[in-house]
């Protein structure tokens, strides 16, 4: 024993593999990013009339009016026209508006039109050139009175052409106007100014739609709903998925109040009351995102109840819809926002006590949240990277937290979104143990030897009671080795502790 050295004292250095350095716990920020993209509401859909507009008509594709059919059809019409004057004027016109000189070509169709007021190809190409001038309206009021004055077919097929561009033009400036008035917070006059253009042309469907949709933006989800409900009335095919897409965005808004007092009732633990919400306002709150799941959870909570008996569970059961594992998770973080809101607002403020004590809250109300079980569990792995000294005190803490920070991540798995994000959780919690696991060994080494740091050796059973310490110090260091990759220097650590421990031995 004279050979032995007691006053070793085994630590690991500061040279330290970044991925066990308890600084890495801001590594883990981008998870908690996508935690709080789980939890974010949807964003209001806007007024989309791209889809909508082309189920209408064809697209305008210029002002020269690329349609071949309706150039070859005012051309014709052009040369029937037996006024010679009126056949000039035209075709300046027509030669304006290939120029691209608008204003001139409208001046040449004015003076057309005054000789030939009930011409179909001057009132035609008249409104060629309003359209130009973006003058939707009086191009529209022209080819009303050609289509009165259409005789053969030709005629009507190029009035129908031209209208269906004209229409288009009128509906994209009232689009761009409304939405030019809500970016300057003017919603009042926002909706006031589609509906005049609604008044003045009631068959134009997509002028239906817009209004529609700027009374949604502004909130007036009641006259949304009528309006967007005559329009479905009108029994038109064309462009039904993007007006019924509008529809349930209305219904949605008009139901949130009724969700949350169905909310409010399945978190104060009364089921039957949030049926009874659901039940009653079902025409208004079957299209919001959060209905089935409401409708479903609300049945199972009801079929667990104690103050039931079995047959009224059987019946409640036999009611309601299962929850599909994606739809259980979307309802618990619609249930759980508060304290989801509060503990990730606690972990970015680095108060981990806080974040502990609102998802504890929430798994007494329901534990199979996956969200509220990650952020948990990143809160616990959190403390212990931040423990300020790692020693055989807190190591007991750091062991219970980095379990229960196991059982946790295993618990968000049950939530498929966060697979991904869970494997690093998981990793980084297995980094975390073999650095504590590490400390250990060197910290139950340095305690065992610190009574003969100044050479006092052993009594015969002090040496026995050292031996039994080595032996399970020695075995904790064998399976800390496999924690470690080879050649690493918290394995080159442990060699050296090994050595010295064998040595002893």
């Amino acid at each position: 024993m004279d050979d032995f050295d007691f006053g070793l004292a085994y630590r690991p250095g500061d040279d330290r593999e970044p991925g066990l350095d308890r600084g890495g716990a801001k590594a883990l920020a981008p998870l908690v990013e996508a935690v709080g993209q789980r939890a974010e509401r949807p964003a209001k859909p806007k007024i989309d009339l791209s889809a909508f507009r082309g189920q209408f008509e064809a697209p305008d594709e210029g002002i020269s009016l690329a349609d071949t059919g309706l150039r070859e059809a005012v051309v014709k019409l052009r040369e029937q026209t037996a006024d010679r004057e009126l056949r000039e004027l035209l075709d300046k016109a027509e030669r304006a508006l290939r120029a691209g000189r608008f204003d001139e070509a409208w001046t040449h169709a004015g003076a057309a039109l005054k000789i030939g007021p009930a011409s179909v190809p001057a009132l035609l190409i008249g409104a060629k050139c309003r359209h130009a001038l973006d003058d939707h309206e009086s191009a529209l009021a022209l080819l009303a009175t050609a289509r009165r004055y259409s005789r053969s077919a030709a005629e009507v097929t190029a009035v129908a052409r031209m209208r269906g561009l004209c229409e288009t033009g009128l509906v994209r400036a009232v689009t761009v106007q409304a939405d030019h008035l809500f970016g300057a917070e003017q919603h009042s006059a926002a909706i006031r100014y589609v509906q005049q253009k609604v008044d003045r042309h009631p068959e134009i469907m997509e002028l239906r739609y817009v209004l529609g949709g700027v009374l949604f933006r502004a909130g007036e989800y009641r006259r949304a709903r009528e309006v967007v409900e005559a329009l479905l009335g009108t029994g038109q095919a064309d462009g039904i998925e993007v007006i019924t897409q509008l529809h349930r965005a209305i219904l949605a808004e008009l139901g949130a109040p009724v969700m949350e007092r169905a909310r409010r009732c399945l978190r104060a633990g009364k089921p039957r009351a949030a049926i009874q919400q659901l039940t009653e306002f079902h025409d208004t709150v079957r299209t919001h995102p959060q209905y089935k799941g409401a409708w479903a959870y609300a049945h199972e909570r009801c079929g667990t109840s104690r103050n039931m008996s079995v047959r009224e569970r059987w019946r409640v059961r036999s009611t309601g819809t299962s929850l599909a594992a994606d739809d259980l998770q979307e309802t618990l973080i619609w249930l759980l926002k508060e304290e989801f809101t509060a503990g990730l607002n606690a972990f970015v403020k680095d108060d981990l006590v806080a974040v502990g004590s609102h998802c504890t809250r929430a798994e007494k109300f329901d534990d199979r949240s996956g969200v509220i079980a990650f952020l948990h569990a990143m809160a616990e792995l959190a403390t212990v990277m931040k423990l300020d000294e790692v020693d055989l005190t807190t190591l007991a803490e750091a062991d219970r937290r980095l379990s229960s920070a196991a059982r946790l991540a295993d618990r968000a798995a049950a939530d498929r979104v966060f697979n991904p994000v869970v494997a690093l959780l998981m990793a980084r919690i297995s980094e975390a143990r073999a650095e504590m696991d590490l400390i250990s060994c060197f910290s139950r080494f340095n305690a065992l030897m610190e009574p003969f740091v100044h050479g006092r050796r052993p009594t015969a059973t002090e040496w026995r009671h050292l031996q039994a310490k080595l032996r399970s110090i020695r075995s904790s260091a064998y399976d800390c080795e496999g924690q470690h990759p080879a050649g690493s220097p918290a394995r080159a650590r442990l060699d050296e502790l090994l050595i010295a421990i064998n040595r002893l031995m």
